[in-house]
């Protein structure tokens, strides 16, 4: 395989990006450089690219089957990691949120590679619909762990002679390993991010709620007969008996009013009793996690996502554990990385500047 050139590069980003965003002409491109990649026919491929791409009343058939875009996840980035320069060591990720013509929207994650942002996993929503990017985020970061987990057990049994592996991989933990600072800014200094949280719009009721002490609760009672045990639990009968309130459509056309409904009750209890009522009524439900609840998770800890380095001062820190997990090659936290300008003098010396020269930077205050 050639090492891929800028134009190369450009060309793969442009062609897998394209997957969502191209037409009839694009759709036999790209339909093209995908059977090679998949190794499948190049004429059934391009059906099922159209039977994907456009909405059910513009296509033709009931039982034509429809391309599985994910299966497109590990080639791209095999293709890009294969070709990888030795002296790159960190891969760099992009997230982004498209919406074309307000007619869809595009989740992808990118791959950065020579300039280019190459989209490896992706999905396409309804455009401005907001609150429905959460749920398809989750399950691309964790798709995409899965797909670094796998190359990085390839890579191990190739280099190293390594046997086949497990590749465990966790919806949250997919989506905790991307949030960066969040756990050390609360570790240190006592920092919660908070969420204000959204509703599926057209899916009623599904939201999330504000309860008495403060904290937000999740409830997806949008079900017709789930809908009637919720009302009925929060002493509402009147509206779990109302037959305008009996499909998501009429619910939907009342969202406004239901919302403030559940919110009026939820604000009234503490999220214990919330849950526990909610339990009892069989109505889905749960807690928004906040950093605090994360720390002290039976899972979280079962699975050592909470770990905890000795910083150079002698502080301890907790810090995010590793995602994905392989079982024979888990890989571990050596470290918590160099404190501010620990190795400024180091470098400004291979730069050719003197101790004496060194010191008086670090006199002005310029180091």
């Amino acid at each position: 395989m050639p090492h891929l050139s800028k134009p190369q590069a450009t060309v793969l980003a442009l062609l897998s990006f394209g997957m969502v965003v191209v037409q009839s002409s694009g759709i036999s491109r790209l339909s093209l450089f995908l059977a090679l990649l998949l190794d499948e026919q190049e004429n059934t491929l391009r059906q099922r690219l159209r039977e994907w791409y456009y909405d059910a009343p513009d296509k033709r058939g009931q039982q034509r089957q429809q391309v599985d875009v994910t299966t497109c996840f590990a080639p791209l980035l095999r293709w890009v990691l294969a070709n990888w320069s030795p002296t790159d060591r960190r891969l760099a990720l992009a997230l982004d949120a498209s919406t074309l013509r307000q007619v869809f929207t595009v989740l992808s994650v990118s791959v950065m590679y020579r300039g280019c942002a190459i989209p490896v996993a992706w999905v396409v929503l309804p455009a401005c619909e907001p609150g429905a990017w959460q749920p398809h985020w989750r399950r691309l970061l964790a798709a995409l762990h899965g797909v670094i987990g796998v190359l990085m057990a390839l890579h191990h049994r190739t280099t190293n002679g390594g046997k086949g592996q497990v590749v465990d991989v966790a919806l949250y933990e997919a989506v905790f390993n991307m949030m960066e600072s969040t756990l050390p800014e609360y570790d240190m200094f006592g920092i919660v991010r908070e969420r204000t949280g959204s509703n599926l719009t057209g899916i009623v009721p599904s939201n999330t709620y504000l309860t008495r002490e403060g904290h937000h609760v999740v409830i997806g009672a949008n079900a017709d007969s789930i809908f009637k045990r919720l009302m009925s639990a929060i002493g509402r009968p009147d509206l779990a008996n109302d037959p305008a309130l009996a499909d998501n459509t009429g619910r939907a056309a009342r969202a406004d009013e239901l919302d403030r409904v559940i919110g009026a009750w939820t604000g009234q209890n503490d999220a214990e009793t919330v849950l526990r009522v909610l339990a009892e009524a069989q109505v889905p439900s749960g807690k928004i996690y906040s950093i605090a609840d994360i720390v002290k998770d039976p899972q979280y800890l079962a699975r050592d996502m909470i770990r905890q380095l000795k910083l150079a001062n002698g502080a301890d820190l907790k810090v995010p554990g590793i995602v994905p997990k392989l079982s024979d090659t888990p890989g571990d936290i050596e470290w918590a990385g160099p404190a501010l300008g620990e190795h400024t003098a180091e470098v400004l010396a291979r730069l050719g500047y003197t101790d004496v020269e060194i010191a008086a930077l670090r006199e002005r205050g310029a180091i």
